[in-house]
């Protein structure tokens, strides 16, 4: 079971959810209890809530249980969906952002509300509300009628990579080539990673990076030619082939089954 809720003007409302089910609540701290009710549609039902300073107990009529305050990650960062790309970023307690929505994109201002986020994004002249709900595991996107969870993925970090000159390559992570769109990756963060850019003709590119959780990061690459050099091994990038010189020399050159054989 899960219990949200945000104190508005001594008024406590909020959302109760349980396995298949979600509830509205409201209520009002009454002595040092919280007493209220929460709903669905035209019934509602009456509840109690204790503190004991460390957690709740939620009781309602025959039923009660002990919950448990759970840490909400901060608002700021990438997160995809479905059909919706959202960036946040936070400075100064001010958040600002990008939206991405049916192919097209909105920046938008933010101020946290109870652990949410409230704002507004612009569509030329025009501004819509929106607002997204902070939840353990997800964030809720809502404006007007169109909702959407976003799962969050855990500690995860999107990394934008950028090669000049601008040419197709291949991403490599602790050895693993790496899965993304529109040189995009979304990678594990807060642990050292190796990075390895590989891109035919052109020698490799590697950087051990330690990426921030629920944020993003760019590494740019300027790559650099293969000089192949005469009487050296040369890698090829790609295959990770290593081709060895022979040097001058007579050798015979020919079938197991050959009758003649080449000299060279």
């Amino acid at each position: 079971m899960y219990l949200r809720l945000k104190n508005e003007a001594g008024q406590l409302t909020g959302t109760l959810r349980t396995a298949d089910r979600t509830f509205k609540v409201q209520g009002a701290l009454k002595d040092s209890r919280l007493e209220g009710e929460f709903g669905e549609g035209t019934e509602s039902w009456p509840f109690s809530i204790a503190s004991d300073g460390r957690s709740l107990t939620f009781s309602a009529n025959t039923f009660s249980t002990v919950l448990q305050r759970q840490m909400l990650p901060p608002l700021s960062g990438v997160y995809t969906s479905e059909h919706i790309w959202l960036k946040i970023e936070e400075q100064n307690g001010q958040h600002t952002g990008t939206l991405k929505f049916n192919g097209k994109e909105y920046s938008f201002t933010a101020a946290v509300v109870a652990d949410d986020l409230e704002g507004m994004f612009n569509d030329g002249k025009q501004a819509f509300p929106f607002a997204i709900a902070n939840e353990p595991k997800r964030l809720v996107f809502q404006s007007g009628p169109f909702a959407e969870a976003i799962t969050l993925k855990a500690k995860d970090c999107e990394l934008q990579v950028e090669v000049s000159p601008s040419t197709e390559f291949v991403l490599k992570v602790d050895g693993t080539e790496g899965s993304g769109t529109n040189a995009r990756f979304m990678l594990p963060a807060d642990k050292p990673l190796v990075m390895e850019v590989q891109a035919s003709g052109y020698e490799s590119a590697k950087k051990t990076m330690t990426l921030p959780a629920y944020g993003s990061e760019r590494w740019v690459v300027a790559l650099e030619k293969v000089e192949l050099k005469m009487g050296q091994a040369w890698t090829i990038p790609e295959l990770d082939l290593v081709m060895q010189p022979i040097p001058p020399a007579r050798f015979k050159w020919a079938a197991p089954m050959a009758t003649k054989t080449n000299v060279r």
